[in-house]
């Protein structure tokens, strides 16, 4: 069951938040209230076992970095091996309680940009997405 659930989440969330997002969206709006995007760079499969779970249980996520140039993402590929660490144990400081509950989400997201800006010297992360998100 709980594999259907996760499954579910991973295949249909993408589709459930398009139209989430198309039920928001006012044509009549002037242009420049649309959401204007920077440059991406994608870190995947991260697995960390949740706060708590002694190993039995995990995450899996796969994060989407948005900045404004691409400068920022060149100094975050190369502090890359620090910003997957600082991301894993963020994340694994976590219970599956948390990690789980999807309220949370947006506050999980901002304490991740706040953390990797620590790191970063050239311009900071303006947003982060989960590109996937499975836990077990």
């Amino acid at each position: 069951m709980l594999a259907g659930g996760a499954y579910l989440a991973v295949t249909q969330y993408p589709a459930l938040s398009q139209a989430s997002a198309m039920l928001s969206y006012d044509p009549s709006a002037p242009p420049d209230s649309l959401i204007e995007y920077g440059v991406f760079l994608e870190m995947e499969n991260l697995v960390v076992n949740p706060a708590g779970s002694d190993g039995r249980r995990y995450l899996m996520v796969s994060i989407g970095l948005e900045a404004e140039r691409q400068a920022i993402l060149d100094e975050t590929e190369s502090r890359d091996i620090v910003i997957r660490d600082l991301i894993i144990r963020s994340l694994s400081n976590r219970t599956a309680e948390e990690l789980s509950d999807i309220r949370r989400r947006e506050e999980i997201k901002e304490a991740l940009v706040e953390e990797i800006n620590t790191v970063l010297r050239r311009g900071d992360i303006t947003r982060l997405y989960f590109t996937e998100y499975v836990l077990q």
